[in-house]
């Protein structure tokens, strides 16, 4: 077992965490608890705590190499975290950010979701599709926000991709209305992973959506609602976060980060501090 000494780790630790304030961050599932539902850091509290529905589970899989991240454990259509009607996400409006840790765990299938809320014609619905071209795989699939469940509205190409690959992924939502000639939609999605920094991969302009319609539709993660069957991927899925903000590439890169071991872990080791220098950053950023 290493030892730690205190004030030293302690410098580190407050360098390792130190996380800016980006605005409301509704929704926050780290995963990590032992056992019990997945408990909402956001501002939506307890009403947004999760509940591993069907076979879904903790994995030890993450990220960092610490903690836990929701496994879908197969992804049949039940395998998913649900927190109900999380009314305070039905609030948020025109301006939204997504973020996640996704992990594939298999080839995934056209249509299964990431975050979803809303009912069929209601909400938003964050999810796999197929590519713009070739055969949908984990090295070669889109990932598209669909807004009171229309067609395929916004999306964006992921090549990167493997199986047991974990993928940092979000995705920004901005409705302005104006009063002539029509509101203005802004989409922007985003890919990074464990050694590549955060980079806009697509973006988009739509002048005939609108907010997403408040609705008494489910909160889910890992699962879509937009069909009338539920779609699971079969993966691995981390550090969710749901904002009411519009957040920067330099915003979400910090995300990133947070998750990232520190590179000077090795060195802090022999001074015995890896623990330490290994630990989850979790912050909440909001």
């Amino acid at each position: 077992m290493f030892r730690c000494i205190r004030p030293l780790c302690g410098l580190f630790a407050v360098a390792a965490i130190s996380i800016p304030s980006y605005g409301a961050l509704v929704v926050h599932y780290t995963f990590d608890e032992a056992s019990g539902p997945a408990i909402n850091q956001g501002t939506a509290g307890a009403a947004a705590n999760g509940t591993f529905n069907g076979a879904a589970t903790r994995s030890n899989n993450t990220p960092s190499g610490l903690g836990y991240s929701l496994d879908t454990n197969g992804g049949s259509a039940s395998d998913y975290l649900t927190a109900g009607d999380v009314e305070a996400i039905d609030a948020i409006g025109g301006k939204f950010t997504l973020v996640a840790w996704i992990n594939l765990q298999a080839d995934p299938s056209d249509g299964d979701g990431i975050i979803t809320k809303g009912t069929h014609g209601n909400g938003f619905s964050w999810q796999i599709e197929k590519p713009s071209t070739g055969t949908i795989s984990a090295q070669n699939f889109r990932l598209d926000i669909h807004v009171d469940y229309g067609g395929s509205l916004f999306s964006a190409d992921i090549t990167s991709g493997d199986i047991d690959k974990w993928l940092f992924v979000a995705v920004s939502y901005n409705y302005q209305w104006v009063p002539s000639p029509d509101p203005t939609v802004h989409v922007y999605h985003y890919l990074g992973d464990m050694t590549t920094p955060v980079a806009l991969i697509g973006s988009a302009t739509h002048t005939t959506m609108d907010a997403p319609n408040g609705n008494d539709g489910d909160l889910r993660v890992g699962s879509s609602t937009r069909a009338a069957d539920a779609r699971s991927p079969d993966a691995l899925i981390d550090d969710v976060r749901i904002y009411n903000e519009i957040l920067t590439l330099e915003q979400l890169e910090a995300i990133r980060l947070s998750m990232v071991p520190e590179p000077t872990a090795i060195g802090l080791a022999g001074i015995g501090c890896t623990g330490l220098a290994l630990r989850r950053r979790r912050a909440v950023v909001g």
